[in-house]
C-alpha cells in the first residue's frame, strides 16, 4: 500500500499528506480512512492505465501463455523422462 501512496505522490508532486487529506474530505462520514484511502489508491491506477500504457509497459503480449506453453512442454519432458518414453 505504501509503495501505491509513493508511486501517487511521485506522479502528483504531492506529498503522502495531500493525498490522505484528500481522501479524508471524501470519505463517507462513518467510513475507514485507510478503506478509503486502499478504494482510492485502486481508482486512481484503473483509471490511470490504458491500452497504450499496457503495450509501452509490455503488458498484452501474450507473456503468460507463452510461460504457460513452456511449462507444459516441461512437464511433458519430465513425464516422459519418469515412464522411460523418448524425449524427442
Amino acid at each position: 500500500m505504501w509503495d501505491s501512496m509513493i508511486e501517487i505522490c511521485r506522479r502528483e508532486f504531492c506529498t503522502p499528506d495531500d493525498v490522505c487529506s484528500d481522501v479524508a474530505e471524501r470519505k463517507p462520514p462513518h467510513g475507514s480512512l485507510s478503506a478509503s484511502l486502499r478504494a482510492f489508491m485502486l481508482e486512481y491506477f484503473r483509471n490511470s492505465s490504458t491500452e497504450d500504457g499496457h503495450m509501452s509497459a509490455g503488458h498484452g503480449r501474450n507473456i503468460f501463455m507463452s510461460q504457460q506453453q513452456d511449462r507444459w512442454l516441461m512437464r511433458d519432458i519430465r513425464t516422459r523422462q519418469t515412464t522411460g518414453l523418448r524425449t524427442d
